[in-house]
């Protein structure tokens, strides 16, 4: 596209200095179009850029400017003068008769100002088509006015309001309009505006001497008389109902009906037995809310006629329809064609029209009938339902999923969607579950994703798994162990326990005795998975108490017993180890002999057999005498050989020992010496399967 500016010092000139101040004060008055067309010639001038108001920051201004049906304009100007000064600057460009065309060009103002701008097509033979004036301000360092603010926020309201305009530029003067700057208002800051019923587009500026105008804000407001409310509201009622009308809007009258507005209604709000439809609305200076409707059914019989949910209409899919009454006890029967009747509160409606009928009975009187349309277009799957309902539960449940759609698969999440099962119930317990369910049937769309909320409050106490049992009792020692406990909701492994001990059973044997242990009560801490623990520090020739509570993750305790186990230390003068041998992991059937003393090995001294699989212990006494089983020649030690033949055939060869403690190997690894005081426990594990034995000395505490 070509075209060239032309600096214009002709005698258009003097034409084009006057009226810049006529046309500013147009400008004041309104926001114009930025769209011109010559009603002679079908010219069109388009201001694409600026726009009116438009703020810079710079002193060059770019400019944009669209025009249609050309053929006769020989050129175009661009006019602008600074506030009331008449127009000394001007840019011209030849177009050259070449039809529609968009112009850019830029405007290099002298000074910072508020300026007024316009355009000229020039045509043959010197005629003029002006567009209308744009006011732009340029300004490089100047503060801007505060842009008003709306109290109340731009909303619905039901009643008239006085809007406050407010800016937070002290003394500035605040520009208002409703009408789109058809028509302008104005008043120094703050100001009120009232609003009646009505909608409204408030628009807004504020500016203040030496202050860049600010920028224009813009609130809806919708103002509308509120629907009534009624009270009491839809149902089904045994008596009759006198209704009283209220709305939001202050002051508002009610006009209602219950014959669709075929007459005017009575004074009286009083609804008697029967079906009744009570629509209304409400009206205040002329203005008239939506109208609202409501639904009465009045039985004189003392029963309340059921009500169908959900309500009637068009589905989906296959919708089970529930009918409830508000009288207790009730019967409720169901009918899809008025003559057969079914005693029941749910039907299921498959694909089709039906009309469902349903009345309550208790006691030979009836409700009134309800009466309501289904339409089922049966192209989806129907959304599973969940028994029981979402809420909270203070044990663990068995949720029951279904649905009305004959035939479909349901699928179920409890992990938002990560992972989908396919069954028919679960079962939740100990925590809060967002459980989602649909449901899918081939020739349908699948159903909606239905979601529900259970809560499952875990009030149970562990069960104790048995009795406690004391072993291993010694003159300042003891190791107290129980079988573990199990809980509906926390896993065994989680379950935490706490061993108190005390002189006197009274201390512990309640649960509150032994979770608030007294100071003459000793204990084991709180220790998870805890089933067994050696009790130190006691009296020797002493009687002690041991009880155990167990605790699961919700904070439910329980006591293992109301009878605290009793067991008695034994003297330090009167020594009674044990020797303890125990045989386990064997892969097949086997005879073990121990033979006996070291000077004189006899085979058939302690014989042991068991199953392949099992494990068998036998226990001795290790007090040092001469003719102690298993005595070594020495007489502070204990040796023992293991064969498994009583010929000393074929003798059991050991590969591999582990050895914790003081132990000795005699005769190639097949005899044992276990140095030990009278007093200490031996415990030798044999590990016969895997061809290792492993022994083991417990010191004495």
């Amino acid at each position: 596209m070509r075209f060239k500016h032309i600096w214009l010092v002709f005698s258009w000139l003097g034409m084009l200095l006057v009226g810049c101040t006529s046309l500013g004060e147009k400008g004041k008055e309104s926001f114009p179009g930025l769209l011109t067309v010559d009603p002679v010639t079908q010219t069109s001038i388009e201001l694409l850029s600026p726009t009116n108001l438009q703020f810079f920051s710079s002193l060059v201004i770019p400019v944009q400017v669209s025009l249609s049906t050309l053929s006769n304009v020989d050129s175009l100007l661009f006019l602008w003068c600074p506030g009331e000064k008449t127009v000394t600057n001007l840019i011209g460009i030849d177009i050259g008769k070449n039809g529609s065309i968009t112009i850019s060009t830029n405007l290099l103002l002298s000074q910072e100002g508020t300026y007024y701008f316009w355009v000229k097509a020039i045509v043959s033979g010197g005629y003029t088509i002006p567009s209308r004036p744009i006011l732009i301000q340029a300004y490089t360092n100047v503060a801007k006015v505060a842009a008003p603010l709306f109290s109340p926020l731009p909303g619905e309201s039901a009643n008239p309001l006085s809007l406050s305009l407010s800016s937070a530029t002290e003394g500035s003067t605040i520009f208002w309009t409703t009408n789109n700057w058809k028509s302008i208002h104005s008043g120094v800051s703050p100001l009120s505006l009232p609003l009646g019923f009505g909608n409204y587009e408030v628009k807004a500026y504020a500016t203040k001497y030496g202050y860049l105008q600010s920028d224009t804000v813009v609130g809806s407001y919708t103002i509308r008389v509120a629907p009534p409310e009624v009270s009491p509201g839809s149902g089904s009622y045994t008596s009759n109902q006198t209704l009283s009308f209220s709305s939001s809007t202050r002051e508002a009258s009610f006009v209602w009906t219950t014959n669709n507005w075929i007459t005017s209604s009575s004074a009286s709000l009083v609804l008697p037995s029967g079906w009744h439809i009570v629509k209304a609305y409400a009206t205040k200076d002329g203005f008239l809310s939506l109208t609202n409707v409501w639904e009465y059914s009045i039985s004189s019989s003392g029963v309340a006629t059921p009500i169908f949910v959900p309500q009637e209409g068009t589905y989906e899919s296959a919708t089970l329809v529930t009918a409830t009454t508000s009288t207790e006890n009730a019967d409720i029967y169901l009918s899809t064609n008025g003559i057969s009747w079914i005693k029941t509160n749910q039907i299921l409606l498959p694909a089709g029209t039906w009309v469902l009928r349903g009345y309550a009975e208790k006691t030979g009187n009836q409700s009134l009938t309800n009466q309501k349309t289904y339409t089922i277009n049966e192209t989806q799957v129907a959304s599973p339902q969940f028994m029981p309902i979402g809420g909270t539960y203070p044990t663990n449940i068995t949720v029951t999923l279904s649905c009305a759609t004959s035939g479909a698969t349901i699928f179920w999440s409890t992990n938002n969607g990560a992972s989908w099962q396919n069954s028919s119930s679960l079962s939740l317990s100990g925590g809060t579950f967002l459980l989602q369910a649909y449901a899918t049937k081939s020739g349908l769309s699948p159903s909606l994703t239905n979601t529900v909320s259970y809560t499952i409050e875990d009030t149970q106490a562990p069960i104790p798994g048995g009795s406690i049992q004391v072993s291993n009792i010694q003159n300042s020692s003891a190791v107290v162990y129980w079988p573990a406990a199990s809980d509906n909701s926390t896993s065994q492994a989680y379950l935490r326990y706490l061993l108190v001990y005390a002189t006197n059973a009274s201390l512990i044997d309640t649960l509150l005795e032994v979770t608030n242990a007294s100071s003459n009560v000793s204990q084991r801490g709180w220790t998870e998975n805890m089933t067994s623990a050696t009790i130190s520090s006691l009296l020797e020739n002493t009687t002690y108490y041991v009880n155990v509570a167990v605790k699961d993750n919700s904070g439910n305790t329980a006591l293992y017993t109301s009878t605290p186990l009793s067991f008695t230390t034994s003297s330090a003068s009167q020594p009674n180890g044990l020797f303890i041998i125990i045989f386990s992991n064997w892969n097949t059937t086997r005879t073990l002999y121990l033979p006996g003393d070291h000077n004189n090995w006899d085979p058939n001294s302690v014989t042991l057999s068991h199953t392949a699989g099992s494990t068998s212990q036998i226990t001795f006494s290790n007090t040092i005498v001469t003719n102690i089983i298993s005595r070594g020649s020495s007489s502070t030690a204990i040796e023992f050989k293991v064969i498994n033949n009583a010929n000393w055939v074929d003798q059991w060869v050991f590969t591999s020992w582990t050895k914790v403690g003081p132990i000795t190997l005699y005769d190639s690894g097949k005899q044992i010496a276990v140095t030990c005081d009278n007093n200490d426990v031996v415990r030798v594990l044999f590990d016969v399967g895997n061809s290792t034995i492993t022994a083991t000395v417990e010191a004495r505490p």
